[in-house]
């Protein structure tokens, strides 16, 4: 919408209408416009009649904004509920793709809040990969055989389709908006109305500045309103991301009753930004010997001035690999060493590993030169005691 606060925006559009309004005012009745108080009730007539179909026209565009603005809300909630539902499906899943479909979800709900939120209202290509795809990735790697595993799973399939479906609508909530031409009528109907009550034989010139200006500001106030409620997501009164803590919330709930041994500890999970100007960030989490370790990364880092990459890193450019930590690897993506001078090995936006040695987890990309860098990636790293 605007880096102007929304409470600024408002103080401005309502005083700086209604300081226009009796401007408008004065500068008629300067010249002398509509000095016979026998036409009073002529405009009267036609002032009402004008008023009251500019009331009935800001009545329907003030609610429709608010119909808009609380579907948003409904599919950010509906979103979030499928969310947690497909994420208990994933008990189903065997290790590691247990671990991994986990943290692919907590790395999705964090891509949807941390970067996603900031898109909506603008339709434009896209330069990473869908935030689905590491889940989409590791329900293709289950393949069950058993006869109620794979209608179990058939059932999770078909949650994770509905989890999408929200996701899009959401998206397309984000993208709605009020055409132009509404936007013309509410400023145009308003100019008119304020312009018709300068029509008016007032005897007293403060009174009728004051009617003037109250009506002016009030006019102003409204389209405020009908602004604030266009921008569901990105502007000051804005759809809350709740629904998905509250997804994280209960995430780490069901991971407390997964069936787990008496005595095993919980997973831990981590979540982490990786600064694409840093060669490699602390990640604060230690690995033991046995641990599990499971990795899932969103989000886009610019390794230059235009070109972008997810975590995976530039496929299609293998002249760039000059400048790479790992020469066998994409350019750009993320990677990962135990230990302030570990050996880097490959982490990309789906990691599992259960044979690291032991120390603290480094992440960083795979670029020799971080300088020219801008962005970072989001990266959940799940820890399981072996």
């Amino acid at each position: 919408m605007t880096d102007v606060p929304l409470p600024l925006v408002a103080v401005f559009l309502i005083v700086g209408s209604a300081a226009i309004g009796v401007v408008g005012l004065l500068v008629v009745r300067r010249v002398g416009w509509a000095q016979t108080p026998r036409h009073n009730d002529f405009v009267g007539l036609i002032f009402a009649q004008i008023a009251l179909l500019y009331s009935v026209l800001m009545a329907f565009v003030v609610f429709s904004a608010y119909q808009r603005f609380t579907d948003a809300g409904s599919t950010v909630t509906d979103e979030a509920a499928a969310a947690v539902v497909a994420y208990r499906d994933t008990e189903i899943f065997p290790e590691p793709l247990r671990s991994e479909a986990a943290a692919a979800f907590r790395s999705y709900v964090n891509e949807v809040m941390d970067n996603e939120w900031a898109s909506h209202g603008t339709v434009r290509p896209h330069k990473s990969r869908d935030a689905l795809n590491p889940i989409w990735n590791v329900y293709r790697r289950y393949q069950p055989t058993d006869a109620l595993d794979q209608a179990a799973f058939g059932g999770a399939q078909d949650r994770l389709h509905e989890l999408e479906l929200q996701r899009h609508l959401r998206h397309l909530a984000g993208e709605a908006s009020l055409p132009n031409v509404i936007w013309w009528l509410m400023v145009g109907g308003g100019l008119f109305t304020v312009g018709m009550s300068y029509l008016f034989v007032v005897g007293s010139k403060s009174v009728h500045a004051l009617q003037v200006g109250l009506l002016s500001g009030f006019i102003a106030s409204v389209l405020t309103l009908i602004l604030a409620l266009n921008f569901p997501f990105t502007g000051d009164v804005h759809v809350s991301r709740g629904p998905f803590k509250h997804a994280l919330f209960n995430f780490a709930a069901i991971d407390l009753q997964s069936g787990q041994a008496p005595g095993t500890p919980p997973a831990r999970v981590e979540t982490v930004s990786v600064d694409a100007r840093k060669p490699f960030t602390d990640t604060g989490v230690d690995v033991a010997v046995g641990d599990r370790v499971a990795v899932g990364a969103t989000g886009t880092i610019f390794h230059d001035a235009s070109g972008s990459t997810g975590p995976n890193g530039v496929a299609e450019r293998r002249d760039l690999r000059q400048f790479n930590v790992l020469d066998t690897e994409n350019h750009g993506a993320l990677i990962g060493r135990i230990g302030p001078s570990g050996a880097p090995f490959p982490v990309g936006s789906d990691f599992s590993s259960s044979s690291l040695a032991p120390g603290r987890l480094f992440l960083g990309v795979n670029d020799v030169g971080v300088d020219n860098n801008s962005g970072a990636f989001t990266a959940t790293i799940t820890i399981r005691k072996g």
